[in-house]
């Protein structure tokens, strides 16, 4: 290793979330508080890693939604 390092970015999408859209809504919630937190005293690999979950989750509340429409 020379030193330099390599970050590597992965996604995954949810076919059936397993929560309902009112978990999902709560987790959102408290995602944003966290990551609220995260910004004022993290580092920006753990704000990026905030950002990603709370995606995730956004992704998941979507699906919820569009299931129930269906």
């Amino acid at each position: 290793m020379d030193g330099a390092s390599v970050v590597i970015t992965t996604s995954a999408a949810t076919m059936s979330p397993a929560e309902s859209a009112e978990v999902l809504q709560q987790m959102k919630a408290d995602m944003a508080t966290e990551l609220e937190k995260i910004r004022d005293d993290g580092n920006a690999e753990d704000i990026e890693k905030a950002l990603e979950n709370m995606a995730k989750v956004e992704a998941d509340l979507r699906l919820v939604k569009l299931k129930n429409i269906g």
